[in-house]
């Protein structure tokens, strides 16, 4: 896998300026051995933990089967829906960051901040695309969001100036 250059994509070119240098993405699966398994970190502390071994692939597993039988998927989109019902709960499989990652650079912002994946919701939330009128949009929104997302939506509204009842 070849994650330095996407990093170096999401960190230099997508990341929102005022997030630069204080944001830094890890992709442990991915050859990086940092000292645990962040995934995102923010002045040197940790906001996003991979879940690498404490990730249920049986629950998952169990969920797809479930989604199959009932939902007429096909066994890929099944385990995908497995995957993004796992993120909501926070439980963040560390192989998922670089597919992410790589999708969200490669799709429009739109498809990333409102698609079912939160993870690239994340990763759109920081990105320079999403400007300060969608933000006081999405603001409104934060609430329905899952807690471990909602950390990434108040940096970001505290950097901007945006204040959030």
């Amino acid at each position: 896998m070849f994650w330095d250059p996407i990093r170096k994509r999401l960190e230099e070119e997508f990341l929102a300026e005022k997030l630069r240098g204080i944001i830094r993405y890890y992709c442990p699966v991915c050859g990086e051995r940092p000292e645990d398994m962040s995934l995102v970190r923010f002045n040197g502390r940790e906001l996003l933990l991979g879940e690498y071994f404490r990730f249920d692939r049986v629950a998952v597993t169990d969920l797809w089967r479930a989604i199959s039988k009932t939902g007429g998927l096909t066994q890929p989109e099944a385990w995908e829906r497995g995957i993004y019902a796992a993120l909501e709960n926070g439980v963040v499989d560390a192989h998922m960051v670089y597919y992410t990652a790589h999708k969200v650079i490669n799709s429009s912002i739109e498809k990333s901040l409102y698609g079912e994946n939160a993870l690239a919701r994340m990763y759109a939330l920081l990105d320079r695309r999403t400007g300060k009128r969608r933000l006081k949009r999405l603001a409104d929104k934060i609430d329905e969001e899952p807690e471990w997302l909602r950390q990434f939506y108040l940096i970001r509204l505290e950097v901007e100036g945006i204040t959030y009842a």
